[in-house]
Formats: C-alpha cells, sequence, structure tokens
C-alpha cells in the first residue's frame, strides 16, 4: 500500500503501517505529532491498534511530518483514511445510528 512513496534502496526504520496507524490513532484523538508518539510509545493500547507486541521504542515525530508530505505528493494522498473507513463500515461502526443512553 505504501511501496510507490518509497525508493528501493536501503531501508525504512518505521514499518509504514506503524506510521499509517498512528496518523490514524492521531486524527481520531485530534492530538500534536509529538502527543502522538509519545502515545504510541507509552500506551500498550496504541501498540496494540499498531500491531506491535511486546517492547518496541517510539519514534522521532518528524517521522509523521515525513510520512504526510509523502502522501500529499503521491498520486493517491488519502489511501490511509480511505481504506480505514472502508474497514470501519465494513465492521458495522459507521452508518449505524445507536440509540441514547436514558
Amino acid at each position: 500500500m505504501f511501496a510507490d512513496l518509497f525508493d528501493d534502496r536501503g531501508r525504512r526504520s518505521i514499518p509504514p503501517s506503524i506510521v499509517a496507524t498512528v496518523m490514524v490513532l492521531q486524527k481520531s484523538s485530534g492530538c500534536s505529532d509529538r502527543e502522538a508518539v509519545d502515545r504510541f510509545t507509552f500506551d500498550l493500547r496504541w501498540k496494540y491498534a499498531a500491531g506491535v507486541e511486546g517492547f518496541c521504542e517510539g519514534f522521532d515525530h518528524t517521522v509523521l511530518v515525513n510520512m504526510r508530505a509523502r502522501l500529499r505528493s503521491s498520486p493517491d494522498p488519502d489511501r490511509i483514511f480511505r481504506v480505514s473507513q472502508q474497514v470501519a463500515a465494513a465492521a458495522g461502526l459507521i452508518g449505524v445510528r445507536r440509540g441514547r443512553v436514558p
């Protein structure tokens, strides 16, 4: 899903799937880049959502800045959020009216 954003040479230090998950969680939480990385680093729920098992160090907040820049300049800049929306809709989380709790 992210192959077109990177060169074939070298190795990415943070898997794009983790960065994408952090970006989605960041958007839903309304936090800054630094706050999002802190939450990923110290909140096991964020690590679980990103599919990280066990210990995983955080990363610099500029990784998020770099990924957004790569996405913006790509032919499909909304891919992360489009796919997230499709998955949420398939799980029945979008478009379902919930009753009010008395």
